[in-house]
């Protein structure tokens, strides 16, 4: 991603040089060393430039001269699977492995390529890792990854032995060695290797999931409980863990309910501790369990709202509070009423609530950050200034700072933006002051609050000085370094350069997206498909509270609804875009990844509207739809283009070239946070780039405020937190 200071102009003009030096080579004849050599570097060039077909043809000049060049063999499979070729690929290997009949990495490029022509079956038929066990550490781990993916694991044993003999502390030879044990029904042997594995990688998901398992099988249920209970969060196995924690409860002896004196509020507790486990059957009876004689009617209604939130969800904690009104509501359950009506995305009502709410108990700092997330979920965000106006003399300093922070990032406002980060000194937490400055463009006020970061201070600060590139605001701040860097010491930009940059940088696309119209309403365009896809990361789109969802989104527009699974994605993907957009789904392991690459997807075969996370449809929502034209992206609070609500008709070029630009950074194992490789970060830079090359046409596409798309759509659930 990093650019050299001579920028892509430099790198046109080595491409081009390339092109000619590859013409020519193909008028030049003879087997001098010096020529064959020139050969294999220019088809690498030309391979790393996107001239692919050019780089193919000097690679078969080269194995047709000299059919040992292990490299360009390797070229030639590389260049075949990257273009989505796999049985193209296929004969490459075959053809190269009949020249080089030992060279085991050909003979693993080739498994790969007959992996993704035929399936993991005739991939390990091939490789016959079995019959000549391979000695090599690379080809080993992809042998048992194979076999694995065959449900085979327990054939694994013999090659997980092999490559433990030379390293030791592999995580999936150690891994494979549990599960092939537990396939053979070994249960002491899996047990024992599941401890073994455990010392050497304590915080391994997978590892701890088959521990657990095999201690269950062993009859260990405490030991099994306690590997459980402190496996790290894995979203990937998040079901095994679910159902794991289910057959636990089942194991053990039906558990007794004491029957105890304790508040309200601790009860509460005990039960969210019960359903984070997953254990839903013991939430329940410890609900109905405990002692409420010593609970005032306030707090029985407290404990079970709150209850009702946890176990079924905002709707059905809004549905139980309006089946039992009450005239007056104290400072603690108008609060809960409150954060009820902002996680049922009811929009203006919360925030019109909430509102009253702050006038009434104006030194509340909770319900003060209620209101504030209201005023900006239902599209407000203007409104806040003048609540801060009139009780913010009454609120912590720094609280109120941050809130008219956050107001002018929701109202898109760098000029507000800047103001505040001229007078706010030490505004906590300093990664919001951190975030302003990126982007208001002033990278040494960012690092100077970066240089006050303590580590003990949260997960984000802590990543943020030992993890940077593994959170979103560390990868923009090594973004922003790199643009400083390359930046000319003038201040003056190549135009060229300028419009290049966009393409790569979200810094340098977020202006270009933000001068892409505003209009809140369009002339309608019959043309665009009435269907809504629902593609939710991390839920169930079977469960009852997203059942309440997809209903309300039926009955308010009209629309064909369409719930997508992130499980058939990679089968869909490869039915409508090719095996290598297949692979590239199935690389990603980040349900946010996989998601992203779906609503893609299906917006470019099918168009239509695409909803990335939970949203209540409001009541004018339909006809706000009928308002809009073929096409509509958003804006969100840091200028991107987002991804939970995108508008688009079939094959529009700025989704073509988002799912392009991400099934690159994905087969490329891009080491970027995913909100830059797949996310709003890498369709702000598409949409910049299409603009920016001129390729947008009749397609003209405006980026509106998030908070026009607030009046009528509103976050549902965790997402309002």
């Amino acid at each position: 991603m990093e650019n050299g200071d001579d920028g892509k102009a430099d790198l046109a003009e080595v491409a081009t040089a390339l092109v000619d030096l590859a013409q020519w080579l193909g008028r030049a004849k003879g087997e001098e060393g010096w020529l064959a050599a020139l050969r294999f570097g220019v088809a690498g060039g030309l391979a790393q430039t996107n001239h692919s077909a050019m780089a193919e043809d000097l690679y078969r000049d080269i194995v047709s001269e000299t059919p040992q060049h292990f490299w360009a063999w390797i070229g030639l499979i590389e260049l075949a699977l990257a273009r989505g070729d796999a049985h193209a690929a296929v004969d490459a290997g075959r053809a190269a492995m009949l020249h080089l009949p030992d060279a085991a990495l050909i003979r693993r490029k080739t498994a790969e390529a007959v992996e993704q022509a035929e399936g993991a079956a005739a991939a390990i038929a091939f490789l016959d890792p079995l019959g000549q066990i391979p000695t090599e550490v690379d080809e080993l781990a992809y042998a048992i990854g194979l076999l694995r993916s065959a449900q085979r694991v327990g054939d694994a044993a013999p090659l997980c032995n092999a490559l433990l003999a030379v390293q030791p502390n592999h995580a999936l030879a150690l891994l494979a060695q549990i599960e092939a044990r537990l396939a053979h029904g070994d249960d002491a042997g899996a047990t024992a290797a599941a401890m073994a594995a455990l010392d050497q990688h304590p915080t391994h998901g997978e590892i701890r999931l088959r521990a657990a398992q095999a201690y269950l099988r062993l009859g260990q249920i405490s030991d099994a409980a306690m590997v459980c209970a402190t496996a790290p969060d894995d979203p990937g196995l998040g079901d095994e863990y679910a159902a794991l924690r289910h057959a636990l409860a089942q194991a053990s002896p039906a558990p007794t309910i004491t029957v105890t004196h304790v508040p309200w509020y601790r009860a509460l507790a005990d039960v969210a501790q019960a359903i984070d486990a997953g254990d839903l059957t013991l939430a329940d009876q410890m609900a109905k369990g405990f002692d409420r004689s010593a609970w005032s009617v306030t707090e029985e209604r407290a404990f079970t709202i709150e209850h009702c939130l946890l176990r079924h969800g905002p709707r059905a904690a809004l549905e139980l509070i309006r089946q039992s009104p009450v005239a007056r509501r104290d400072q603690e359950a108008a609060e809960r009423l409150g954060r009820v009506l902002l996680y049922a995305g009811c929009g203006a009502h919360a925030a019109r609530y909430l509102w009253f709410c702050a006038l009434h108990w104006p030194d509340d700092a909770v319900i003060m950050q209620l209101t504030c997330d209201a005023l900006h979920c239902a599209g407000q965000a203007a409104l806040v200034p003048r609540l801060l106006a009139r009780i913010g003399a009454t609120q912590d300093a720094d609280a109120v700072m941050g809130h008219r922070l956050t107001s002018a990032l929701r109202m898109g406002r760098d000029d507000l933006l800047r103001d505040i980060c001229l007078i706010a000194q030490e505004v906590q937490p300093l990664s919001v002051m951190i975030k302003a400055h990126l982007l208001c463009g002033d990278l040494a006020a960012a690092e100077a609050c970066l240089a006050q970061l303590r580590g003990d201070e949260g997960k984000l600060e802590h990543a943020l000085i030992h993890q940077p590139r593994a959170t979103w605001l560390g990868s923009l701040l090594n973004e922003a370094r790199i643009l400083a860097a390359v930046t000319p010491e003038s201040g003056v930009d190549d135009p060229a350069a300028s419009a290049a940059l966009v393409g790569d940088y979200f810094l340098r696309a977020r202006p270009v997206v933000a001068s892409l119209g505003d209009d809140e309403h369009l002339s309608p365009n019959p043309a665009l498909p009435r269907i809504i896809h629902l593609v939710w990361p991390g839920l169930d789109p079977e469960a009852v509270d997203d059942q309440r969802l997809v209903a309300a989104w039926a009955k308010r527009t009209g629309f064909v609804i369409e719930a997508a699974s992130l499980d058939d994605g990679a089968a869909w993907f490869a039915k409508h875009h090719g095996s290598r957009s297949a692979l590239a789904y199935r690389t990603v392991t980040a349900p946010d990844q996989k998601a992203d690459l779906l609503r893609y997807g299906l917006l470019l075969v099918r168009g239509g509207v695409a909803l990335g996370a939970p949203q209540w449809p409001g009541d004018d929502v339909a006809r706000w739809l009928d308002q809009q034209g073929s096409t509509r992206f958003f804006r969100d609070e840091v200028g991107a283009v987002m991804t939970d609500v995108i508008i688009a008709p079939p094959g529009h070029n700025v989704i073509a070239l988002a799912l392009e630009m991400a099934i690159n950074a994905c087969l490329a194992r891009e080491n970027e946070h995913r909100w830059f490789k797949t996310g709003p970060g890498l369709l702000t830079r598409a949409a910049a780039r299409c603009h920016a090359e001129g390729a947008l046409g009749a397609h003209i596409a405006p980026v509106s405020s998030e908070q026009i798309l607030r009046r009528y759509l509103h976050p549902y659930g965790p997402i309002a937190q």
